[in-house]
């Protein structure tokens, strides 16, 4: 009985035997690719063919070993940093990949001169040598405040024909540098005497053509009984060019008469001579 048991399993390893060798031989092969340790490899059989492709290592570095590129395997270690020392301006740096670690220690200034003192308008400068590295170091000093002045009239207000205050602008400036630092609009309430004296104004320069004093003197104080205070604000607060004035009293007045009659008439009615040399050469002298 032992026998014939032993008969057949001895035939089964030889015919699973056979079998094998029949599809090793017959195999219709299933390929799996090579990788960096083995071959390209049958997945049915077992078959191998060719060679591993071996792997393709990248050089270490500061922080890794060398690794594969194609499958990533590791070898050895990383090379370790090579640090430099922290300088005032530089942290801890790697002298072979330039990473850098903590911070600058910073200069250590004690003593500064000024090399250029500040204003309101520039800022200043001083200097200080590093006690660590010798360095001059040069730093700027803010602006200083500015110097307010008073109050002053930039555009003064103006004061229509018809009495209508149009609104003038004073501005503060600092006192050291000339900037404007505000503005603000301005006006002024109208007195009965300086209304009134304000559209007599309009009215008697359309009639007498005349220089800025002759209007306030001889015309509104002396003929129409006005202050000397009102009279002056209001021919001071009128729209009028005086310069044009001077040109329609030489036109009017001027025909017939020498140069130097007309300038003395022109000179008794308030003009200066500024206004009547324009005056005379738009008439042709």
């Amino acid at each position: 009985m032992n026998k014939k048991k032993i008969t057949i399993a001895v035939v089964l390893v030889i015919i699973v035997a056979g079998i094998s060798g029949i599809l090793f031989y017959m195999c219709y092969h299933r390929w799996d690719n090579a990788t960096c340790t083995t071959a390209k490899t049958c997945s049915i059989c077992g078959k191998t063919e060719g060679e591993p492709l071996g792997h393709k290592w990248t050089e270490a570095t500061c922080e890794e070993p060398q690794i594969c590129s194609a499958c990533g395997e590791a070898k050895g270690t990383a090379l370790g940093h090579k640090w430099e020392e922290a300088t005032c301006e530089m942290p801890k740096i790697c002298s072979v990949c330039g990473k850098t670690q903590g911070e600058a220690l910073g200069h250590v200034l004690e003593e500064y001169t000024v090399v250029k003192e500040a204003t309101c308008s520039e800022q200043g400068e001083k200097e200080a040598v590093c006690s660590r590295c010798q360095k001059t170091i040069v730093e700027t000093i803010d602006k200083v405040e500015h110097t307010p002045g008073e109050w002053e009239v930039k555009e003064d207000y103006s004061i229509s024909a018809q009495a209508i205050i149009t609104p003038g602008k004073q501005i503060k400036k600092c006192t050291v540098c000339n900037k404007e630092l505000e503005s603000k609009e301005y006006t002024v309430e109208l007195s009965t005497s300086q209304r009134n004296a304000v559209l007599k104004a309009y009215q008697e320069i359309q009639n007498w053509h005349c220089g800025r004093d002759f209007l306030i003197n001889d015309v509104l104080v002396g003929f129409d009984g006005y202050s000397i205070e009102d009279a002056t604000f209001a021919v001071d607060h009128i729209d009028v060019d005086w310069d044009y004035q001077a040109i329609l009293y030489a036109k009017e007045n001027g025909v017939g008469e020498s140069e130097s009659q007309i300038t003395e008439m022109m000179q008794y009615y308030g003009f200066n001579q500024d206004q009547i040399a324009k005056a005379l050469k738009e008439i042709g002298y």
